[in-house]
This record gives C-alpha cells, sequence and structure tokens, in this order.
C-alpha cells in the first residue's frame, strides 16, 4: 500500500515538472503570454471587413462641388450659401466637408502613461520584429493598428517592442470605441470608410491616401438619412485629387 502511494507520488510529481518545464519553456519562446490571454477576445483581436452595403444610383438631379480635387454630389437645397471649401454641402439635416493634408506617419513620441518617449527608430524596430513594413500613409497606419494588430502580436515581443505593442492596443481600445472602419473597393475609389458611433447626428468619414504626391484627405458626411449619405458615398470622385490637382 505505501509502494503503491509513494508510485504514485512521484508520477503526480513527473508530471508537475513536466508541465512546470514545459511552462517555462513556453515563457521563454512566449515571454508575453500572459499579455495574449489578457488581449485575446477583446476589441484588440478585431479585425475589418470590407464595406457591407450595396451603394445605389446617383440621382442625376444632384448638385456638384469639388474640393481638393474631390468631386462631391448631393442634392443641390443642402449647397452652403457661403461657399466653403471646406463645407461644400451644409443645412440643418446635411453636412459635407473635406479636409486634407500632408500625408505624414508620426513614428515617435510618448507613451501618454508611462511618458517614455519612443523613437523613429524604436518604431522601425517593432514593425520589423512583428514582421509588417512600416506604414508610410495614413491609410496604411490604420489598417495596422484596427485590422493588423491583434492578441498574437504580443506573443514574440520583449522590451520596448512590447511597450509599443501596448501603446497601440490602447489606442485600438479607444478609437474602436469611437468608429467602426471598413475597407472600400468600388468603381470609384479605394480607400477607407468609417462609420462614427454615438451621437444624435450619424457620421460617416471616407479617407483616400495619395502616396504619389504624399497627400491624405477625409470626407466627412453627418447625416440620419442611410440612402442619402450612400448615394453620396456613391458620386464621390477622388481622380481630381490623386492627380494632385488640390488647389
Amino acid at each position: 500500500m505505501k509502494l503503491h502511494i509513494r508510485k504514485s507520488f512521484l508520477i503526480a510529481l513527473i508530471v508537475l515538472l513536466i508541465l512546470a518545464l514545459t511552462a517555462g519553456i513556453l515563457f521563454l519562446i512566449f515571454p508575453q503570454m500572459p499579455a495574449y490571454f489578457r488581449y485575446r477576445d477583446t476589441v484588440v483581436d478585431e479585425t475589418m471587413t470590407d464595406y457591407p452595403y450595396t451603394l445605389p444610383e446617383v440621382p442625376a438631379d444632384f448638385a456638384e462641388r469639388i474640393s481638393y480635387g474631390v468631386t462631391i454630389k448631393a442634392p443641390a437645397e443642402h449647397l452652403n450659401p457661403q461657399e466653403s471649401r471646406i463645407a461644400p454641402f451644409k443645412s440643418d439635416t446635411l453636412t459635407i466637408g473635406v479636409i486634407c493634408t500632408e500625408d505624414s506617419v508620426s513614428m515617435e513620441g510618448p507613451d501618454t502613461e508611462s511618458g517614455k518617449q519612443f523613437t523613429e527608430a524604436d518604431f522601425r524596430h517593432f514593425y520589423e520584429t512583428v514582421g509588417e513594413k512600416a506604414p508610410e500613409t495614413q491609410i496604411e497606419s490604420i489598417v495596422f493598428v484596427r485590422d493588423k494588430l491583434t492578441a498574437k502580436t504580443c506573443l514574440r515581443l520583449r522590451g520596448t517592442d512590447y511597450e509599443i505593442f501596448e501603446l497601440l492596443a490602447e489606442s485600438k481600445k479607444i478609437v474602436t470605441d469611437v468608429e467602426t472602419p471598413y475597407f472600400y473597393h468600388g468603381s470609384n475609389f479605394d480607400g477607407l470608410i468609417c462609420e462614427l458611433k454615438g451621437g444624435k447626428t450619424k457620421g460617416t468619414n471616407v479617407l483616400v491616401s495619395d502616396p504619389v504626391h504624399h497627400q491624405y484627405v477625409s470626407v466627412w458626411i453627418r447625416c440620419n438619412d442611410a440612402k442619402l449619405t450612400k448615394q453620396i458615398i456613391a458620386g464621390l470622385d477622388f481622380s481630381g485629387f490623386l492627380a494632385g490637382k488640390t488647389t
């Protein structure tokens, strides 16, 4: 009987040692395993999908305005009487605005929680470690954080690389509460469509990068009429913007 108990104890001890050894090896290979389980199945694990809505035909009687090389079509009754370049359409129920900026991605700055200052070299090392090309445009930056960055990204990271992962993961948590981004590949343009969450007026942002001329444009639509919003998106033409005609 004592022999049987001693044998069972030895077997249990061996199993525990094997489990401890396995855990140690896994920790050496994947030092951020606890962080992986903390981020898994949260918004950090969410990825992007294609824009889910079928776009309708654009009514022939829509008025047309060009802002920063972007052709925009919407009902004439919503034209901004101020002839504003930034907001060519503006009324009580519809506002369409356009913002055009230099398309550059900042790869330096502080972690707001720890106060640690990250350099461009730190970010480039991070992207190299995770096997991704460093983003060069705003679109690429958004797609990396919202689509490519997941819980698995952290598994092999150490030191500064892991701290940058945490910074990007926390920023993903914040923006996920604000908007839902979609890939858009239409007959009129390729870009991103971001639907804003919350607020009394529904908002949709259309984002397009021009890597040739290093420019980035955002067309924001504030409208509670879902059909009209889709018609406006269907009527957008970025050919002038992509040709560099933004003045």
